[in-house]
């Protein structure tokens, strides 16, 4: 019998099969938060054709970045800056690689942006006792914005305030009295706020201001006192102080009797009313010595201690 017999061929050609990833040098950050990527591709099924890589992309949420689209003679490295835009906000970055033979592979890594808080300069505010006396008291409220304008409320933040470096408080509301000083020209302070997001990565930002408190106290007591006189001594008996909540004055003749008392302070608790030598009824009084008798307190609640921190009588002399 006679066999038949055909035959053909066909040449064909196998790429290279490629695998994908992504390589961040971070992958959350505070905003403006710069990441910066790294494309690399492996040969997973070599066939030993050579098949260049043709195009690299990058997706950013699905939308394709313009500027990373085309040919690369090696492994991009490509910069992504995003802002958070007041809230924490995930961005997907995926990398397509295609070779020319039209081999490709994808893969994709998840990035955070937390927004970094800006705290605004605190205002203080003074407070007064219910007598309209300042005591070195002041309110502060602490408020702060993301980088592109939004108010930070949500989520909450955690506000920390420095006092010349020493953590006084730790709520968004600080109350702080500040020390009196016998600088009556006021004392500078350094007031710093400082804002930090909660959960997740915590952004931290600062703020401060110098601003000085004007709040002395002090109570200053004279010896002599020259009614008559033009210039020269005292024309009347008037002891210097301030941020005086309560005060009496009183002044005795050398037998003990009561002549002259007064209680009158203005509105920065300075006495304002003198003993010009008179008694009660605005009649003088001989030259001589006269005992003087102070009570009184600050409007911090301290009690004046006296003169020298233990007299709170003492005597002061008229020359007519």
């Amino acid at each position: 019998y006679k066999v038949c017999s055909a035959y053909d061929s066909a040449s064909f050609t196998t790429y290279n099969n490629i695998e994908v990833d992504i390589i961040s040098d971070i992958i959350e950050g505070c905003e403006p938060s710069e990441f910066n990527l790294t494309g690399i591709t492996e040969v997973v099924a070599g066939t030993g054709v050579n098949d260049p890589y043709d195009l690299w992309k990058f997706y950013v949420d699905d939308q394709i970045d313009p500027d990373t689209f085309g040919a690369y003679p090696s492994p991009p490295i490509h910069t992504l800056n995003f802002n958070s835009n007041g809230l924490i906000t995930n961005y997907t970055v995926s990398l397509e690689v295609e070779t020319q033979a039209g081999c490709k592979d994808s893969t994709s890594i998840d990035l955070t942006v937390y927004p970094t808080p800006i705290p605004e300069t605190p205002e203080p505010i003074k407070i007064f006792s219910d007598g309209g006396l300042f005591f070195g008291a002041y309110e502060f409220y602490g408020t702060a914005s993301s980088i592109v304008g939004t108010s930070l409320n949500e989520p909450e933040h955690d506000f920390k305030w420095y006092i010349n470096g020493v953590l006084e408080g730790d709520e968004e509301y600080f109350y702080f009295r500040f020390p009196a000083t016998n600088n009556i020209d006021g004392t500078e302070y350094e007031v710093c706020l400082e804002v930090e997001t909660q959960g997740g990565l915590f952004c931290v930002a600062e703020t401060c201001t110098i601003f000085k408190v004007d709040y002395a106290k002090g109570l200053f007591v004279p010896n002599a006192l020259s009614p008559d006189a033009n210039y020269g001594l005292i024309k009347e008996f008037l002891p210097a102080g301030k941020s005086l909540e309560s005060y009496k004055l009183q002044i005795f003749d050398t037998w003990g009797n009561l002549i002259w008392e007064t209680i009158s302070l203005d509105e920065n608790g300075s006495p304002n009313v003198g003993w010009r030598g008179v008694n009660y009824k605005g009649i003088p009084v001989p030259q001589g010595v006269y005992v003087w008798k102070i009570e009184a307190i600050f409007s911090d609640g301290s009690v004046w201690q006296g003169v020298d921190n233990k007299r709170k009588v003492g005597s002061v002399t008229i020359v007519r």
